[in-house]
């Protein structure tokens, strides 16, 4: 079941890439060769003459597998990523390159790769975000460092047709999840009920400011937007600041997310503005040229696209 969301009422590595992309580009697979010595330091293995990078061995991932169970120093990784260029030639030897389906694989990874490469290496900016460019963002966001808080919360879910003016005021006087569960049962309100633990960078944006200011025992009312609606009973606050030199490396990835999407969305009016773009028949029928994106919605951090656990990992 989801945490908190909507709106709250108050109620009281560029080189590994360019490898890959030369790889599919020349081979059709996820295999290189060459004619680097077997003295190269970069190189970590060769199969049939084919050469395996440091490159190749970071990236692998084995079938059945993950890169978790892997990595550069691991003898699992190197045999894995054997394992892999072994079956990769034979498919070549057995054409699977030319099948349809893998054929339209490699054109989809090609074109995302080739994408990639041009975003980082022409689009996004090279200077990282400035010492003042973090502090200032520090500073105008006192509810998610200085005055960072975690919160205790009951979260009862309910259908937002079943709730009327007489109960959302009745909600507003319940000082206790109990209290709270009696007058959803005493008005017969089917309810979904959880406990969570959340702190501010887990939270919308937009709902920083309310439960800044709530104290424990208030309910906020959130709508969903599914058609259901949640009372959050805040339970317990707990003061969690945090200094500016811890919060530096969140901040300075969620600036640079920020940064690279407002290049990217300048660069791409340009291009579209430039480009001759027609849609074809299928996206009629399905009426997805004129549909719009959804706007975005997540953690107050994680709205730039930062992850959420690893923010509260470097805030901790």
């Amino acid at each position: 079941m989801d945490g908190p969301e909507g709106v709250l009422i108050v109620l009281g590595g560029s080189s590994g890439i360019h490898r890959r992309l030369l790889c599919l580009t020349l081979l059709g697979v996820t295999a290189c060769s060459g004619n680097v010595s077997q003295n190269d330091p970069g190189v970590v293995a060769s199969v049939n003459g084919r050469e395996l990078s440091i490159t190749d061995l970071e990236e692998v991932e084995p079938p059945g597998g993950t890169k978790s169970n892997t990595g550069q120093n691991s003898r699992a990784g190197l045999d894995a990523l054997i394992d892999q260029e072994l079956l990769a030639q034979q498919a070549v030897a057995g054409r699977l390159d030319r099948d349809p389906a893998v054929a339209d694989a490699l054109r989809r990874a090609r074109r995302r790769i080739l994408a990639e490469v041009f975003a980082e290496r022409m689009i996004y900016p090279r200077e990282p975000p400035s010492p003042a460019q973090v502090e200032e963002y520090y500073r105008n966001n006192p509810t998610l460092f200085e005055k960072r808080r975690a919160y205790s919360l009951a979260v009862f879910t309910v259908e937002a047709a079943k709730v009327n003016e007489k109960l959302l005021a009745a909600v507003g006087r319940a000082n206790s999840a109990h209290t709270l569960q009696r007058l959803l049962d005493s008005h017969l309100i089917p309810f979904d009920a959880q406990r969570l633990s959340r702190t501010a960078e887990e939270l919308p944006m937009s709902q920083l400011a309310h439960y800044a200011s709530a104290h424990v025992g208030d309910v906020l009312v959130s709508g969903r937007g599914d058609g259901r609606m949640q009372f959050i009973q805040i339970l317990g606050i707990e003061a969690q600041p945090t200094t500016l030199e811890r919060a530096k490396p969140v901040i300075e990835r969620y600036l640079t997310q920020l940064h690279n999407e407002a290049a990217m969305g300048d660069h791409l009016a340009r291009a579209r503005a430039e480009a001759r773009i027609s849609y074809g028949q299928a996206a009629m029928q399905t009426h997805l040229y004129h549909l719009t994106a959804p706007a975005a919605t997540g953690s107050a951090l994680a709205e730039g696209g930062l992850n959420r656990e690893a923010a509260g990992a470097a805030l901790n």
